[in-house]
């Protein structure tokens, strides 16, 4: 993680001393990313990171950590058992978020790409075996046409420059291990870098197609559509911090329009169709659809 007050990045390796690896990000839209391990994957999964960064799953019930009162306290973490011990730094160890260089390339002094982070990069610490050369090459052709990481870079100072190859790269570490490093980069980057964390305000977005029908589908139900709008009103772009009220004029008219429409009209036409059809069904049976041969004169004969 970052050492306060340093444009460095703090490591350790085993059985060595302690290092520090100085490292900064070429541009604003070079992403630097979160890396996390991943507590949903099992023994049996494929590539599992190596087990000084995120430790094997627990596999008895004498791992899993106490919660009880006290548990915390000096005198209980001394005499807590081995397996507790372990099951412990499990925990801690998925809970973990480090800070640090997708890939490791940045600009130096003189505007050439040096690989000055790579010993602390996300890349080589979650995924140290590699990526296929098919993966390599998906990576870098995605990250040449994505619609966020470095196109500003590459248009302004072209694509054949330092700061547009150093953003690239850390474009396609990051997706080179896309299971463990999350990219960010403007003020989501900023934000994780001073120490803070950079998460979604609501469950629903408009992140892609399913999801922004699913949104649209769940507010029709006048269920939390305000909620969304004023998200919507604040939003500024992807990766920056929102401003309140930044777009109301686009998005207020918007959510208005689409709730009458589909509130008033779609919602009530649909509950209408599905009750017509039902008093259809019921005149077609005389009324009769769920009575037995001897149901009607039982019926018939109550007042």
């Amino acid at each position: 993680a970052w050492l306060d007050g340093t444009e460095s990045c703090g490591g350790k390796n085993t059985g060595g001393p302690d290092f520090t690896v100085p490292w900064i990000r070429a541009t604003a839209d070079t992403p630097i990313c979160v890396g996390r391990c991943d507590p949903t994957l099992g023994l049996d999964a494929t590539s599992l990171p190596p087990e000084w960064i995120c430790p094997k799953p627990l596999t008895k019930p004498e791992e899993l950590v106490s919660v009880c009162h006290g548990s915390s306290s000096p005198e209980y973490l001394a005499s807590m058992s081995p397996d507790e011990a372990r099951g412990r730094e499990w925990t801690e160890a998925m809970q973990r978020l480090l800070i640090i260089p997708c890939g490791g390339s940045t600009v130096n002094s003189t505007g050439s790409v040096v690989q000055s982070g790579s010993a602390m990069s996300c890349r080589d610490a979650f995924c140290p075996e590699g990526a296929s050369a098919e993966k390599k090459a998906s990576c870098a052709s995605d990250c040449e046409q994505h619609p966020f990481f470095c196109t500003a870079t590459c248009a302004d100072f072209g694509a054949a420059s330092a700061a547009c190859k150093s953003c690239r790269t850390e474009c396609a570490a990051a997706c080179e291990c896309s299971l463990y490093c999350e990219p960010l980069i403007k003020d989501a980057a900023n934000c994780v870098e001073q120490g803070g964390r950079w998460l979604p305000t609501l469950s629903q977005n408009f992140d892609n197609v399913w999801s922004a029908m699913l949104t649209l589908f769940e507010i029709s139900s006048t269920e939390g559509w305000a909620d969304v709008m004023h998200v919507a009103c604040d939003g500024v772009e992807e990766y920056v911090e929102p401003i309140r009220d930044y777009n109301q004029w686009a998005f207020v008219p918007f959510f208005m329009v689409y709730m009458f429409f589909s509130a008033m009209f779609i919602i009530n036409l649909s509950v209408g169709v599905i009750v017509d059809k039902f008093m259809d069904l019921k005149h077609a049976g005389a009324g009769d659809l769920m009575l037995t041969d001897a149901g009607p004169a039982e019926v018939g004969g109550f007042p």
